[in-house]
């Protein structure tokens, strides 16, 4: 189903963010990779009660989805984005 495909890509990319992380001693390591946890979860959330979410609005499950992944690009990864950026890597 697409909500559990979404998850797995999800956990994939977070994978291998946290790869560069350790790799290059991201100072806020820690808190980059407790943001993930919350995505995660809340993705999981949606995934096992899927019954609870498929009676809910399309534009509420979407909405809790972008709210989160959103507010983590926009703070989280420029965050490391710069951090990488710095470091002389694109």
């Amino acid at each position: 189903e697409m909500l559990h495909k979404l998850l797995d890509t999800t956990k994939d990319h977070f994978e291998s963010e946290e790869g560069l992380m350790r790799t290059h001693s991201y100072p806020d390591q820690a808190e980059h990779e407790q943001s993930h946890a919350q995505i995660l979860t809340a993705l999981a959330e949606i995934c096992n009660d899927y019954e609870a979410w498929r009676l809910a609005s399309k534009n509420d499950v979407g909405s809790i989805i972008k709210d989160n992944v959103m507010a983590h690009i926009l703070t989280d990864d420029r965050k490391l984005g710069a951090f990488l950026k710095e470091l002389g890597l694109n």
